[in-house]
């Protein structure tokens, strides 16, 4: 589908921060294995299992005028991204789902092998994966006369106030994009790849599930933690 619009980079590099249920919580929810104590658990199952229910909203606030969406899960198999030799991501592209929050389920991948057809530890080929949001900038007249987004969701994204948060592939994360949060599609970074079970409502109707807007030159998001590069393989 054609983009909304196309927005100049603003001179910024994004450092990565750790993704915790309280810095992501203007764009949606994480979802943390093993819950928060505090987090209400009942005792199922024969006594076998504890269930901590409604640990992540699931929204659908489509028109009723507009064809009925459906609940859907999909699986994306997402490739390492290309880095630039400095170990930056240049982020292009930012989505939001007006209508749907948008959940993304890390699957376990296979434990890496060495040249001689061993296991290798991890840690010596690490994967991560990034999340890069941003926040919707108070409407303005050029977005009204575009006829960006619906009542209430009006507005393009702040690229002054983007964030990115990082997340190992040991961590036990989930996390859930609020409908109509801007986000860049996902970010694997290291040397294999992610798949993501994700959890969404759809339509069929294209402006209806998805709304992209380009990044003329990308902003630039540095990946390292710790002082250390994640390098993609190229």
């Amino acid at each position: 589908m054609p983009y909304l619009t196309t927005l100049p980079a603003p001179p910024l590099v994004l450092p990565l921060e750790p993704l915790t249920p309280t810095s992501f919580a203007p764009f949606g929810t994480v979802i943390v294995s093993p819950p928060s104590p505090t987090t209400r658990s009942l005792l199922v199952n024969q006594g076998s299992a504890t269930k901590h229910p409604q640990i992540s909203p699931f929204i659908s606030t489509y028109p009723t005028t507009s064809p009925a969406a459906s609940s859907n899960l999909n699986l994306f198999i997402c490739r390492p991204r290309t880095l630039t030799p400095s170990g930056e991501y240049l982020c292009t592209v930012l989505e939001r789902h007006p209508y749907t929050s948008q959940t993304f389920t890390p699957l376990p991948g296979p434990r890496p092998k060495s040249h001689n057809g061993g296991d290798r530890n991890r840690d010596e080929d690490p994967v991560r994966w990034v999340v890069i949001v941003a926040p919707t900038r108070e409407e303005t007249v050029e977005d009204v006369e575009r006829g960006v987004g619906e009542k209430g969701r009006r507005g393009l994204p702040d690229l002054e106030r983007m964030r990115a948060f990082v997340v190992g592939e040991e961590e036990a994360k989930a996390v859930t994009y609020a409908p109509g949060t801007w986000h860049a599609p996902m970010v694997v970074v290291g040397r294999r790849e992610i798949g993501f079970i994700v959890a969404v409502n759809e339509n069929g109707v294209g402006k209806e599930d998805l709304e992209e807007v380009r990044i003329e030159g990308g902003v630039r998001v540095r990946v390292e933690m710790g002082g250390r590069l994640w390098k993609a393989k190229l």
